[in-house]
């Protein structure tokens, strides 16, 4: 069958789109890629970097369903008011209307349990009222109700997920379960703000078995559909974490008044069966953490992340030759972030953006070359603070004509360096221990 997802390089949709290629579905991705990509190259695949405000009937023709999960998300929705509304809510008029033109049949969009916003009733089904309290809230629901409009000419099916949790290789930390199972590993402690407030839960497999429920069962009654299962306290969440991860619980007095609450027995008379907990979601991020799957980073906060794309981006590219070359600091996504020549080869490969030849970092100073797909990923190391040998600059000459790297060592007197840092400060040894090689960074 042909898919096309929009958001599909994000955290749901990353796992959407590798399980439904794994079941032998042609997939297309239409995804800004503001948060990277996390894709490996398949013959099912194809991905356009491209933002849903400007998708063309080209785009979508000959596919007969969509999954739309791109959106501003969360507290990111308050950043920039205008282009959550332009994302959230106008784009999808234009991308109802242009689905119908191109002929697709099916229409799933991803909602949010949110809409119903602060609930204290212990049944919270289909039919509650929405009162929603925040932009994205809003947004959501206005944009549940442009898209209903079309249902006497598309088939639609409106999915309310609760909070999701669990691991992705577009990783997010900023969800309940996700936060406090990465302070738990982090800290060994979890600070929480009162603990009575509930959140409804849902694993992203389980989530991803729904979008695959309504995919292949088009005739199931349209409409909406919530997706969330265990309705859970804050302190009960950091419980359960503690359970897993040995760690203390930090309760803090600053009161959290937001409740929300799911059921989702509409969604489970359709024959939909849950197979995963929040337990499970714990213990599967403990294991891609200490295994290193994945890193934590900006990228992994979507507020944070949002933020530093508004102030600088990442990298800046520069072509020559007809060759792409993104410059970077620590990493395309984190200015900060320390990549090292044996990190995990998961990690190393989400640097290599799929639109570049060549991505080159420093920060560590380890002079490092790999290669992913049709993307060197490199580091020339340090003229004059060079980590791999004492007293040798290392820099790198790339030969364009045949995109060749040769990396050079140039001996050089480090003692006069070193002199300077220790007249700038003599009670800093760090610069002296490097230079000298009495210090060697550990991995």
């Amino acid at each position: 069958m042909k898919i096309i997802i929009t958001g599909g390089c994000g955290y749901v949709g990353t796992e959407l789109t590798k399980f439904l290629i794994k079941k032998g579905n042609k997939i297309k991705v239409i995804d800004a890629q503001w948060f990277g990509n996390y894709h490996q190259k398949h013959k099912n695949l194809i991905i356009v970097k491209k933002d849903i405000r400007e998708i063309e009937e080209k785009d979508i023709s000959g596919y007969k369903k969509i999954v739309h999960l791109a959106n501003i998300a969360l507290e990111s929705s308050e950043i920039d008011v205008g282009l959550a509304w332009d994302v959230n809510v106008f784009a999808i008029k234009n991308l109802a209307e242009k689905c119908i033109k191109v002929g697709i049949k099916h229409f799933i969009y991803a909602s949010s349990g949110s809409v119903y916003g602060i609930r204290k009733e212990k049944r919270v089904t289909e039919n509650t009222p929405l009162t929603p309290i925040s932009t994205y809230n809003k947004t959501k629901m206005i944009s549940e109700r442009i898209i209903k409009s079309y249902e006497n000419e598309i088939i639609i099916h409106c999915i309310r997920p609760a909070t999701v949790c669990g691991y992705s290789p577009r990783m997010r930390l900023d969800l309940s379960v996700n936060m406090l199972t990465i302070q738990a590993l982090k800290f060994k402690s979890m600070s929480i703000f009162g603990g009575n407030q509930v959140r409804p839960n849902i694993h992203i497999q389980d989530l991803v078995n729904v979008y695959e429920h309504f995919i292949f069962n088009p005739n199931l009654s349209g409409g909406f559909y919530n997706a969330g299962f265990e309705n859970l306290k804050i302190i009960e969440i950091a419980k359960k974490v503690a359970h897993i991860i040995p760690s203390e619980i930090i309760v803090k007095n600053k009161h959290d008044p937001r409740t929300y609450r799911q059921n989702s027995d509409k969604l489970l008379l359709t024959g939909f069966k849950k197979n995963f907990s929040v337990s499970d979601a714990i213990k599967e991020l403990k294991e891609k953490y200490e295994n290193k799957k994945f890193i934590e980073s900006n990228k992994c906060y979507t507020v944070k992340w949002m933020k530093e794309l508004n102030e600088l981006h990442a990298f800046k590219s520069v072509t020559k030759d007809n060759l792409r070359f993104d410059l970077c600091h620590g990493s395309p996504w984190d200015r900060d972030c320390y990549i090292y020549p044996d990190c995990n080869s998961d990690i190393l490969n989400q640097c290599a953006l799929s639109e570049s030849d060549f991505v080159l970092m420093g920060h560590t100073h380890y002079p490092f070359a790999y290669f992913h797909n049709n993307t060197t990923i490199a580091n020339s190391g340090s003229v004059g603070q060079p980590r791999d040998r004492s007293s040798v600059g290392s820099w790198l000459v790339i030969d364009t004509r045949n995109r060749s790297l040769v990396f050079q060592h140039t001996p050089f007197d480090s003692s006069s360096i070193i002199d300077d840092v220790k007249k700038i400060d003599p009670h800093l040894p760090y610069l002296h221990e490097v230079l000298t090689g009495v210090r060697k960074d550990t991995v």
